[in-house]
Parts: C-alpha cells; structure tokens; sequence
C-alpha cells in the first residue's frame, strides 16, 4: 500500500506521540482520519 508522503508524515507524528503518550487507538484513529481529511482538502487546493 503507497501511502501519499503527508500521510506518512502525519503517522510519524502520531506514532512518536503514541510512545511518549501511550495514547489512545481512538485518538490515533481520530488524528490519521483528521491527517486525511487535510491531505484530501489540500489536493482539492491544488
């Protein structure tokens, strides 16, 4: 699965918060989902 590279950005992100955080799953979903409602809103831009 290619991921778009601000999707990837984004999972990094979450993935350094999870480790210092031990967030949530939902709140991973809930970031991921926001990361790609951006992702979705900014290829709309262009």
């Amino acid at each position: 699965m290619d991921l778009p590279s601000y999707v990837r950005y984004c999972l990094q992100i979450i993935l350094f918060f999870s480790r210092r955080r031990r967030l949530h799953d939902d709140y991973d979903k809930w970031t991921y989902s926001l990361c790609v409602k951006a992702g979705d809103s900014l290829i709309m831009i262009k």
